[in-house]
């Protein structure tokens, strides 16, 4: 029994000694997984920062799953550090840093001055925000040409109203869309009406009320065809197309579509005003 027991042992060890080292190879993926810099920003947030308390609920929660997250080949995450301007500074700071804008800086202005570097000549139309809900969004608006969000509503006239009140720029609407249950599809989008006319009626309205707006330079429906009965990768199956799974075009709602796209301009000069009436959601 104690023969076996120190055998065991001797083929334990060295595996588990084996395990603590980075450089082994048994990690195939080391050397794409050399570590970078978390954060880089301007040093004149970093005193204020330091000045904060650290988040206890971030180094309790943050990384407790899986555990290769919470000790990366042996490292706690909240050992690790990045710098501001060649100061080093410890992670537990970043949630600090973040909340003064350099998640902003990050994530909005490090990659428009690299666009800027490769394409000078073109515009940047930002980064299609979801939802603007928090006011890093609008801040990060300095790094761009147009400020790009998405509007799912039946009138995008108060989301560019917010927008412009707070940002002299131009907008652009990323994703917009209307759809109907009489198409057989059992999901009728993210804002649905009665049918395909009430869906055309729907687009004339939003396209030529965004028309309006000085700052609003254009508007995407999304999107072009309707999804599959069984759905896409992540089982979306909405019915909001100009044209069904077998291409064929929803004519009433193409009416609406024509109607709209030969007004916007002279919406747009102030020569016609955009559509009445009110779009109705369907429950």
């Amino acid at each position: 029994m104690l023969k076996s027991c120190c055998a065991l042992l001797f083929l334990l060890f060295p595996c588990a000694a084996a395990a603590q080292y980075p450089g082994d190879e048994y990690y195939p993926y080391a050397e794409r997984e050399e570590r970078r810099e978390l954060l880089t920003t301007d040093s004149t947030i970093f005193y204020r920062a330091v000045q904060s308390p650290s988040d206890l609920y971030g180094l309790r929660t943050g990384f407790n799953l899986p555990q290769v997250a919470l000790r990366r080949r042996g490292l706690d995450y909240t050992l690790e550090r990045t710098s501001l301007m060649g100061v080093a500074v410890s992670y537990r700071y970043l949630a600090a840093l973040r909340l003064l804008g350099a998640e902003e800086q990050r994530y909005a202005g490090l990659p428009a001055q690299y666009a800027r570097e490769v394409a000078p000549r073109h515009l940047n139309l930002g980064m299609r925000f979801a939802h603007v809900n928090h006011p890093g969004m609008l801040r990060a608006a300095r790094h761009f040409d147009v400020f790009s969000l998405n509007c799912y509503a039946a009138d995008p006239t108060e989301a560019l109203l917010a927008v412009q009140k707070a940002l002299d720029m131009p907008v652009l609407i990323g994703e917009f869309h209307f759809g109907a249950l009489d198409a057989g599809l059992p999901a009728p989008s993210l804002f649905h009406v009665k049918d395909q006319k009430a869906r055309g009626d729907a687009y004339a309205r939003y396209l030529t009320r965004a028309a309006a707006q000085p700052c609003s330079v254009g508007a995407h429906y999304f999107a072009y065809n309707d999804q599959p009965l069984w759905g896409r990768y992540d089982g979306e199956n909405y019915q909001f197309g100009f044209v069904d799974v077998c291409n064929r075009p929803y004519e009433p709602f193409g009416e609406g579509v024509r109607r709209a796209n030969e007004e916007i301009y002279r919406v747009k000069e102030g020569l016609a005003a955009p559509e009445d009436g009110e779009t109705q959601r369907e429950s």
